[in-house]
């Protein structure tokens, strides 16, 4: 069977090197920092073509917001339907499609009771408004969050994520009252719990330490969470660990905001990532990146009724709040996945990458742990089990020569050593098996001694590294 990427010139080739130069030259900040020295020219369903006419099996979806697939015909026919009608902004007005839009998200919204729900543009935005509403709504100075979490960029998302150095390096977050406490990495625990033995010491943590000492729960507003943590290495708690979090919230009255934005949206096999944890009823939930199917920027914050009502007119409002055509977009995206039937598929698909992946790591000592839910899988790279030590510069070389063999995805994590596998909803066995195939064969090469490029501008991360 003929392969579905195509390499025809090695990356960079020679039109991607000239745009390359110009963009660093000439408008280009570096701490928004590029993957790969890739310059796009069309993207379609699960292949990117670049303007050198190289042809790329692509695994990271835009960060994992192209959930549909590039140009999903389906969103593409609502905007070429749609653009006159609505390109424009809701304020001071509003339009029928942004109901029907809140109306169909709420019906799906996980939890129990009456939802109201906050249309914005971005994650990080639907981040910064969940923590100053709940904090508003409790009259509360304090927020708890989780080590490894990734809730945006600006102010207040920042300051609740826990993520890489860089994000804090040199610029400091100036919100007070945030405390961290370990997320169920098993894998790495903190407690130095081996194997499956962790249970939820680190939960159990929170109770008795954390809200009795530092953040009392009378002084604290909310929880933010991941159900799986995704930019941090597909990190996948043990399945009591936030039934024990969530009861902790309860018993406490701490708010619980239950981040969806990279889980949300059938990305697990469910259509939120919570739901794989019966009984747990969310205060909030964020959505981002999958509902504007990568071509629009939408976010939401689904809310309790009680919650929406005591926030005041104009308190948290946005310019291209309710964004019609985003709108109209992301209820489109809802509307296939349930038509399509993705949510199966992808459970189906998940577990048949997660098996694959499982015989990858029998095969390359380096795989230490593979972990995932639905169609987002994680590689954790380490020397040895018996120190877990990363694996760091091997994952970007194994990056690299997967690039150059047709294959594009995120590494990262905590350890900046897991490889993250996730490719759109409507891929197809083929595109799976011959993505595994190239992974497995860059990891042979690295294990035979290849290495990544170090000629790019410390912009680009394959290059520079990334802590």
């Amino acid at each position: 069977m003929p392969t579905i990427s195509k390499i025809t010139f090695a990356p960079p080739g020679p039109r991607a090197r000239k745009l390359m130069q110009r963009e660093i030259e000439q408008f280009h900040q570096p701490s928004i920092d590029r993957l790969y020295p890739i310059f796009t020219k069309r993207v379609q369903g699960a292949i990117i073509e670049d303007v050198d006419g190289n042809r790329y099996l692509d695994f990271a979806i835009g960060s994992g917001s192209m959930s549909l697939g590039g140009a999903n015909p389906e969103l593409v026919k609502v905007v070429k339907e749609r653009v006159e009608e609505l390109a424009h902004a809701s304020y001071p007005s509003m339009n029928e499609v942004v109901i029907e839009f809140a109306e169909k998200l709420t019906a799906i919204a996980p939890g129990r009771g009456k939802k109201m729900v906050a249309i914005l543009s971005t994650g990080s935005e639907a981040g910064d408004f969940a923590f100053r509403v709940s904090r508003g709504f409790k009259q509360r100075p304090q927020f708890l969050s989780f080590f490894g979490g990734h809730h945006g960029f600006s102010l207040g998302a920042l300051a609740v994520s826990g993520h890489y150095a860089a994000m804090f390096r040199k610029h400091p977050h100036l919100v007070p009252g945030i405390t961290h406490i370990p997320y169920g990495y098993s894998f790495r625990c903190q407690f130095r719990h081996q194997g499956n033995s962790c249970g939820v010491s680190c939960a159990n943590y929170l109770q008795e330490t954390v809200l009795t000492t530092v953040s009392p729960p009378e002084n604290t507003a909310g929880l933010i969470v991941e159900p799986i943590q995704g930019p941090a290495g597909i990190i996948v708690p043990p399945p009591e660990w936030l039934q024990r979090i969530y009861k902790i919230c309860k018993e406490n009255d701490i708010l619980y905001v239950n981040d969806e934005v990279f889980t949300g949206l059938g990305r697990t096999g469910k259509m939120f990532g919570i739901e794989h944890n019966p009984g747990i009823d969310p205060d909030m939930t964020i959505l981002g990146k999958t509902l504007g199917g990568g071509m629009l920027p939408m976010s939401a914050v689904i809310m309790k009724k009680e919650i929406a009502e005591t926030v005041e007119p104009g308190a948290t409002s946005s310019t291209l709040h309710g964004y019609p055509l985003g709108a109209a977009v992301a209820l489109r995206v809802i509307e296939v996945i349930e038509e399509f039937g993705l949510l199966e598929k992808n459970r189906e698909n998940g577990e048949y990458m997660l098996k694959r992946c499982l015989e990858l790591q029998e095969k390359h000592p380096w795989i230490g742990e593979v972990r995932g839910k639905g169609l987002m899988v994680g590689l954790e790279f380490v020397k040895d089990l018996a120190t877990k030590e990363p694996l760091r510069k091997q994952v970007r070389d194994i990056s690299w020569r997967c690039v150059h063999k047709g294959l594009i995805f995120e590494w990262f994590g905590l350890k900046g050593n897991v490889i993250k596998l996730y490719p759109n909803y409507f891929v197809s066995r083929q595109e799976i098996d011959e993505g595994l195939d190239i992974l497995d064969a860059s990891i042979t090469d690295v294990e035979r001694g290849k290495t990544s490029p170090t000629d790019f501008p410390a912009t680009y991360v394959v290059s520079a590294g990334w802590t």
